[in-house]
C-alpha cells in the first residue's frame, strides 16, 4: 500500500507542476533555480537529499527543494567559514550531458569539455546536467559559487579547485 501511495505522490506531483514549455523558476534565498521540465526538477530534488527517506522516494514537494538547497548553500558556507550576505547564484538545470556541454562550449571556447557541471562566473550560474546529478557534484559547484561570492579577487583556479574538492568530500 505505501508503494502506491508514494507513486501516486510522485504522479500528482507531475501533473500539478506548471506545464513547461519555456524555464520555469523555483525561487531559493539564494537565487531561483531554473528547469525546463518537471522531471529536472525531481532529480535535482533527489540529488540534494542527504538520505533516500520512504516517504519521499520519488518525488519532493517543492518546499523540500528549497529548502534542501538553501541547507546546502548553507553547509558549504560553514564548511568554508563564509558568510552568505547576498549571496543570489541562480541554478540552471538541463537534461543531458551534451546540452551541458554545448553551453559550456559557448562561454568557454577553450575549456575542458568533459565537465560534468560547471559554475558560470560571469551570469553567477552554476549548470547541471540532471543525467550526472549527485550530491558531491551539487557541494563542489556550491563551493565554487560561494568563494566566488565571497573574494573580490578571483582566487587561482588551483585553489578553487583544491578547495571545491575538499567541500565535496567531507559531507
Amino acid at each position: 500500500m505505501k508503494k502506491h501511495a508514494t507513486f501516486s505522490i510522485a504522479i500528482c506531483l507531475l501533473l500539478c507542476l506548471p506545464a513547461l514549455s519555456t524555464s520555469a523558476r523555483l525561487e531559493t534565498r539564494y537565487g531561483p533555480i531554473l528547469y525546463d521540465t518537471n522531471e529536472q526538477i525531481i532529480d535535482y530534488g533527489r540529488s540534494i537529499r542527504p538520505l533516500l527517506s520512504p516517504a519521499y522516494r520519488y518525488a519532493l514537494p517543492l518546499d523540500v527543494i528549497v529548502s534542501r538547497h538553501e541547507y546546502l548553500f548553507e553547509t558549504v558556507a560553514d564548511k568554508l567559514d563564509i558568510k552568505l550576505n547576498g549571496l543570489k547564484i541562480s541554478v540552471r538545470l538541463v537534461t543531458s550531458l551534451e546540452e551541458l556541454r554545448d553551453k559550456y562550449k559557448r562561454l568557454v571556447p577553450d575549456g575542458n569539455m568533459s565537465v560534468t557541471a560547471f559554475y558560470g562566473h560571469a551570469d553567477k550560474t552554476i549548470w547541471y546536467a540532471v543525467e550526472s546529478l549527485n550530491r558531491e557534484l551539487v557541494l563542489h559547484e556550491t563551493a565554487h559559487a560561494v568563494l566566488h561570492h565571497y573574494f573580490i579577487q578571483s582566487i587561482p583556479a588551483k585553489v578553487d579547485e583544491i578547495i571545491a574538492r575538499t567541500v565535496e568530500r567531507s559531507d
